[in-house]
This record gives C-alpha cells, sequence and structure tokens, in this order.
C-alpha cells in the first residue's frame, strides 16, 4: 500500500522544521509560510525523513497515512 504525507495547514504554524528535515519532501508556501508536501506518494527512500518530521513537527500538524486506512 502507498504511504501519503499530510499537512494539518490550519494546524501547521510555518515553523519550517520538516523542510529542514527534508527539502526533497517538503516546501515553505510564500504566500504564508506554511508546508506543504512536494512528492505524493511517499517515496520508500524518504520514509525516514517523512518521520523524523512527523516526530519534530511541534504543533503536531503532518501525519503518515496509508492507503486504505
Amino acid at each position: 500500500m502507498a504511504k501519503h504525507v499530510r499537512v494539518d495547514r490550519d494546524v501547521c504554524q510555518g515553523h519550517g522544521l520538516c523542510y529542514f528535515t527534508s527539502d526533497k519532501l517538503f516546501a515553505l508556501d510564500d504566500s504564508d509560510g506554511k508546508a506543504r508536501v512536494l512528492i505524493d506518494p511517499l517515496p520508500a527512500d524518504l520514509e525516514d525523513d517523512a518521520l523524523d518530521a512527523v516526530e519534530t513537527c511541534p504543533e503536531q500538524a503532518i501525519t503518515i497515512v496509508e492507503d486504505g486506512a
């Protein structure tokens, strides 16, 4: 099953820690500074980066979901 990274933009405060964890996976929106996901579905080689971002986000705005979950 494919995995997907989600950012709850209502919760995200734009700290940018996810971007500094993986600039391949996240970008910061120019208009509001909030995170957005660059790659979907999540490639296997970026799973560790995604998990680090989940753990690092102070707002707990990042989740990883699987298809069918």
